[in-house]
């Protein structure tokens, strides 16, 4: 998100009324806010400011199934300063999101089934559209992790041939307006994030937080003795766990012709089970997701 001051009301607010989703809200003091969208930002008008938010990769590429260097932040600096009439380099930051894509040889959610609650944060789990978002919040940041396959297929984005049948973790790092506090500048303009020096900054709080912010663990065994039915039905994820997995007990009815009848019901059972584990173990998984994000961090700078 970034804000405007320099700039002609009249002529942005003419050019405004020839994007998509025009409208306007007045106040009770005369003043009013003008709104209106362009691919995938959305701009906000008043007298005194123009905001403008959004994803700049999706503005300037159309989509951010895959990772783009800093190059793309000049990009976008051109693209609006074109579409705008007006130089946008000088603009305020005042909300950042900074993440990229990660390609992991299992399932995305076996991976997050591992994050507990770390220290100094909340954590806030949603369920959208199918798929599952975990963050946790700080004051100044806040950091989220999702399936990016998952995502992309909810929101009936097209899959990029490359991303056919892969599983993509999803991570971003969001920094509010305080985010000043945290690079010690008295503002983050958008030039900046063109500068080499305050991406590695980025970077490596971006790292950092995966590092420092988390812990992954074993989930803890919870089960529920309210009814029979209920304990059983509680017993069963970590019944599939011992022998390997989801993957594994899937081979396992698979092979089994007995399991041929009721073949479809016993894999949705297991698949459904909360069973999130793969033959490899947690620490496997751990340590291989570890290691991306470390290689990724590095190599990225």
């Amino acid at each position: 998100t970034i804000i405007i001051n320099n700039y002609n009301y009249e002529n942005i607010s003419t050019l405004i009324d020839s994007f998509k989703n025009v409208t306007i809200k007045y106040r009770e003091d005369g003043t009013s806010t003008k709104s209106a969208q362009h691919d995938n930002f959305l701009f906000f008008l008043t007298q005194n400011s123009l905001i403008a938010t959004g994803s700049i990769a999706k503005l300037v590429k159309g989509t951010n199934q895959i990772n783009y260097d800093i190059s793309i932040v000049q990009e976008s600096i051109n693209y609006l300063s074109d579409l705008l009439g007006i130089d946008v380099s000088n603009a305020k930051v005042t909300r950042l999101d900074f993440g990229f894509n990660i390609k992991l040889k299992h399932p995305v959610d076996y991976y997050l089934s591992m994050f507990i609650k770390p220290t100094c944060s909340k954590k806030h789990t949603v369920e959208n559209k199918g798929f599952e978002t975990i963050g946790y919040k700080k004051h100044d940041r806040s950091v989220i992790f999702y399936d990016k396959v998952a995502e992309s297929k909810a929101n009936r984005v097209k899959l990029y041939d490359e991303n056919q049948n892969c599983h993509i973790l999803r991570y971003e790092i969001k920094f509010n307006h305080k985010m000043i506090n945290r690079f010690k500048v008295p503002q983050v303009t958008f030039k900046m994030l063109t500068e080499q020096g305050f991406y590695d900054q980025l970077l490596k709080t971006w790292y950092d937080e995966y590092t420092k912010i988390f812990k992954i663990n074993r989930p803890i065994p919870t089960l529920d003795c309210s009814l029979p039915k209920n304990f059983k039905a509680s017993l069963l994820p970590y019944g599939i766990n011992a022998i390997g997995g989801v993957e594994a007990a899937v081979k396992i009815i698979n092979n089994d012709p007995k399991a041929e009848r009721y073949k479809t019901r016993l894999i949705k059972m297991v698949k459904e089970s909360g069973a999130n584990f793969s033959a490899f173990g947690s620490e496997a998984l751990i340590q291989e997701l570890n290691d991306k994000i470390y290689i990724f961090a590095h190599s990225a700078a």
